[in-house]
Order: C-alpha cells, then structure tokens, then sequence
C-alpha cells in the first residue's frame, strides 16, 4: 500500500469504501447479486407501503442488471446504489415532516420504518458485499 492510498482511506474513507467495493465486484463477478436483491426487496416493501406502483430509476437500473437484461460496471453499480440511498433519505425526510403526530403502528409508522430499513440496506451495501465476496470466494476455492 503506498502513502496515497492510506491518505485516501485516513481523509476520505467513503471513497477509499467505493474503490474497495468496485474492487470486489469486479474481483468477484456475480458477488453484488444477493446484497442488491436484498436492497431492492427492502426499497419495494417501503414503496408498497408507501403506495408507489413504480420503483425509482436508479432501483429500475439495479434490477434490470440482476435480470441480466443491462450489465452494469462495478462503478456504475456504486453510483445506483448511492442514488437508491439518496432518493430514500429524502423520501424519509418527507415523511418525517409530515408524520408529526403517527401513532406507533400506524400506518404512517409502518412506512417510516420500511424506508428507514431501506436507507439502511443501502448504508450497510458495502458490507454486505464485503461477506458475498468472502462466500463467494471460499465456495470457489
């Protein structure tokens, strides 16, 4: 490791985490597989409740991709991946603004909390890649 990288990992390590991720899924193709379908299971359940027939685009684009009908690059996987984690946040950012008063339970309760395990999913995306890599490698070698 040269003194650039341990800079990159010290001062930006949300950069140094995407190259590492990028890494992985072009070290372990097929490995960003199960950890996208869990994101995008839980980025559905959230839109279900919230009454959304359509996925975002950035979730279209991750699905289509483990369809195998639009193959995505490791970085371009990041970035939708980053996108998803966008678009929920400001989407619990809404319904934290207009959700004042719900009860615990509530419909409006349910919605918070599925968006909050999707945000989730998509913060955790790095991780769960990191052990589909290490799955995905020790049932090849």
């Amino acid at each position: 490791m040269n003194v650039s990288h341990l800079l990159v990992q010290i001062f930006k390590p949300a950069q140094a985490a995407r190259v590492a991720a990028q890494a992985r899924i072009a070290n372990a193709p097929g490995c960003e597989r199960a950890p996208i379908a869990a994101l995008l299971k839980r980025v559905n359940n959230a839109g279900t409740l919230r009454g959304e027939v359509s996925l975002c685009k950035a979730a279209q684009r991750l699905d289509a991709h483990i369809m195998g009908s639009n193959k995505l690059t490791p970085a371009q996987i990041i970035n939708e991946v980053r996108a998803v984690k966008h678009e929920q946040r400001s989407i619990l950012h809404v319904l934290m603004q207009r959700s004042a008063g719900a009860r615990p339970g509530s419909g409006r309760a349910q919605e918070i909390g599925a968006t909050r395990a999707a945000l989730e999913s998509a913060r955790q995306f790095n991780w769960s890649l990191r052990v589909a890599a290490s799955a995905t490698k020790s049932a090849n070698a």
